[in-house]
């Protein structure tokens, strides 16, 4: 795995095996990024079952303003804090690496006063309900997302989700073999 594009251009990245543990692959994340385009530039950036960081550092290798990356596993927390260091000094505001259950967090970080404009979470493929459950855990939590924020589930193209979910629309979705990324917006009335 390595960085595609920004700042950080071509550095590899580590990673760690584990139950469950599926990188975005490079083409996914290239893919992605090439969708969303300029958006991330100053982004607040919210990286959901991180894994080894690789989608959130290539936000702020992109221009992203801060990242919060949010992962169950220490051994993937210790993985995204050597892959930041790489990055260089960043301002302290800019990153907030946080061990902790990606169902749970969105509630917390809205406690925390925290707002988002983009948000990738990549549940376990594995866990059938977790892509469900994510995009209903960000639903619940209205003053996470920026009025325009634009919210990533990347899943199996297997486990079909909802048009919408509260107060989030699916805009669109993509296919890569077995990956399907399904894009969501706050839905203004």
């Amino acid at each position: 795995m390595r960085i595609i594009a920004g700042s950080a251009r071509g550095r590899v990245l580590k990673s760690f095996r584990g139950p469950g543990v599926r990188p975005t692959t490079d083409r996914v994340r290239e893919s992605w990024f090439a969708i969303v385009g300029a958006r991330v530039v100053d982004a607040r950036f919210l990286d959901l079952y991180a894994g080894t960081g690789a989608v959130g550092i290539e936000a702020l290798s992109r221009g992203a303003a801060r990242c919060v990356f949010v992962e169950k596993s220490r051994q993937g927390v210790a993985v995204i804090r050597e892959n930041l260091r790489m990055l260089g000094d960043l301002p302290d505001d800019a990153v907030a690496v946080r061990l902790g259950d990606a169902l749970a967090a969105p509630a917390l970080l809205a406690q925390q006063g925290e707002t988002f404009d983009l948000v990738f979470a990549d549940p376990p493929y594995e866990d059938g309900e977790a892509p469900r459950a994510v995009l209903a855990a960000l639903a619940a939590v209205p003053t996470l997302l920026a009025p325009d924020a634009l919210v990533t589930i990347q899943h199996s193209r297997r486990v079909p989700l909802p048009e919408v979910s509260g107060s989030l629309r699916r805009q669109s979705e993509r296919v890569y073999g077995d990956t399907q990324l399904s894009f969501y917006k706050v839905e203004t009335e």
